[in-house]
């Protein structure tokens, strides 16, 4: 009676093993199927970054993904493509990314963030515009984002080189972020700093060692200034290497 009770345990187990494995293969097909017919009852789109820019919304995603009938309304889950939905937004000029995913229940997501402006560029030949910090020309219409100003003597060149380099620096510096207000740059092409702090100019010359005389100019701040007040110079000038030199007000 033991060895039979044992005998049967082990049938036992073998049968519901195999009912189990029955069981998921059934499901699964049966959810292979169900997405088949499945069709597309929600779409929820977001602009991830809406609150703070306004290039696109999530109304001009809706209106292109239908100019480009690739709208997933109504159409059966399986025959969504969401990497050709996110072709589709990625060629827009105002989209950095877009993420398109389905959930079982029928729904699609797609979320999408916009370039995001690092400098304004107003320049003495009557351009308006934003750069982002790969150097994509962004309109500058009804945009007043609070980033660094660039004015002075400035074309798209010299836009896209020099000051696109020094207004990366100053964004991923949190220190530079919220010390420098402006940009000038002189008839001659020098380059200036207007800070938020301190009443005077900082002179940092020609377009070159950028990121070398920020460092510098940071530790004559942190020093320097914090003894002496920051309002003892009238100008700082760091065009030559090594140097820092100042102009004391009179």
């Amino acid at each position: 009676p033991e060895m039979w009770n044992k005998k049967l345990k082990i049938i036992l187990q073998v049968l519901l093993l195999v009912a189990l494995i029955t069981y998921l293969i059934f499901a699964l097909f049966k959810t292979d199927d169900q997405s088949k017919i499945t069709v597309c009852s929600q779409i929820e789109i977001t602009v991830k970054d809406s609150a703070q820019l306004d290039y696109i919304t999530s109304s001009n995603v809706k209106m292109l993904l239908k100019s480009a009938k690739m709208y997933p309304q109504g159409e059966r889950i399986s025959r969504i493509d969401c990497k050709a939905i996110e072709a589709v937004l990625l060629r827009q000029p105002y989209i950095n990314t877009a993420n398109c995913y389905k959930t079982p229940n029928g729904k699609v997501i797609i979320e999408a963030t916009q370039k995001k402006p690092i400098v304004r560029i107003m320049s003495n030949n009557g351009e308006d515009y934003y750069l982002d910090h790969n150097g994509f020309v962004l309109s500058s219409k009804g945009h007043p984002a609070d980033i660094v100003i660039a004015t002075g003597n400035i074309d798209r060149k010299l836009a896209k080189k020099e000051i696109l380099e020094l207004a990366n620096i100053i964004q991923e510096d949190n220190f530079w972020d919220c010390q420098i207000e402006q940009i000038n740059v002189t008839a001659s092409r020098e380059i200036q700093l207007i800070p938020r702090v301190g009443d005077h100019i900082v002179l940092l010359g020609k377009g070159e060692n950028l990121e070398e005389k920020l460092t510098r100019l940071k530790q004559f701040y942190k020093k320097i200034l914090g003894k002496v007040g920051w309002d003892r110079y009238s100008m700082i000038n760091l065009e030559f290497d090594n140097q820092i030199i100042c102009t004391n007000k009179e």
